[in-house]
């Protein structure tokens, strides 16, 4: 998947950088039933420092698509954002799933 099938997890622009908003990217597996699915959260290691999405990302998201799962990566706020921010990010992205 690429970055523009990623959704944004706030409006607020003063929480979203231009360089590198906090999202969702999905990897969803086709399914044409209505019934719900479970879905995995993949959040990508980093200590706060960066997100580590190319080798703790994407790679794990299709791992798990080929077990059965669909799953979000998320993107979350990093330097020169703190505690509580990324986990704000991660909170938001498990509501945006279940709401969705």
């Amino acid at each position: 998947m690429d970055r523009l099938n990623t959704t944004l997890l706030w409006d607020d622009l003063q929480i979203n950088s231009l360089e590198n908003p906090p999202s969702l990217t999905p990897y969803l597996l086709e399914d044409n039933s209505n019934e719900p699915k479970p879905v995995i959260l993949v959040i990508p290691g980093g200590g706060y420092g960066c997100v580590c999405s190319a080798s703790e990302g994407a790679p794990i998201a299709k791992r798990f698509n080929k077990l059965g799962f669909s799953c979000f990566v998320l993107n979350y706020r990093v330097n020169p954002h703190h505690f509580p921010c990324p986990t704000q990010d991660a909170a938001r992205a498990v509501r945006l799933i279940r709401f969705n």
